[in-house]
């Protein structure tokens, strides 16, 4: 059993998340990592820390538990070893399902697939419809993608 990271760290990571978000400092994806983040930091076993932060990009053990110690310092090596078993054992998977992401979808509508046109202010991307829709109904900071954008977001997908 893992010793969760302790109330006060997790409540100020939190509110520094918040912070953030409230002023748009984060774009939607990083502000999911570092939700994920918190998670882990909250887990009890090696397997919820994994799962937690989802694909764990590193290349090696030590990277691993360099990660998961500094998301939680209370974890022992002993913990942190563990993790990083269940990382080796997981890491082909992981990598399998990374080359098979779905790119970047609209945040105008869940499910929809149509491609990326428009961006907002915060970070949020959006089909041509959806960000005809947020236009038209007056809504501020939204803005055609450029062409160097759209190749970004889809080496992110």
């Amino acid at each position: 059993m893992f010793k969760a990271a302790s109330k006060d760290r997790v409540a100020a990571a939190l509110h520094r998340i918040a912070q953030d978000v409230e002023h748009g400092r984060v774009t939607p994806s990083e502000t999911a990592a570092r939700l994920d983040r918190v998670k882990m930091a909250l887990s009890q076993t090696a397997q919820q820390a994994l799962s937690a932060l989802g694909p764990v990009q590193a290349s090696s053990r030590e990277e691993v538990m360099k990660g998961f110690k500094s998301a939680n310092p209370a974890l022992t090596d002993e913990e942190l070893e563990e993790i990083a078993d269940h990382w080796e054992e997981n890491k082909d998977v992981v990598k399998d399902q990374a080359k098979t992401a779905a790119a970047p979808a609209c945040d105008g509508e869940r499910g929809c697939k149509a491609p990326l046109f428009f961006k907002d202010s915060k970070g949020y991307v959006y089909c041509e419809k959806h960000g005809d829709k947020l236009k038209a109904g007056g809504r501020t900071g939204v803005s055609k993608l450029t062409s160097a954008e759209k190749k970004k977001l889809e080496a992110e997908g």
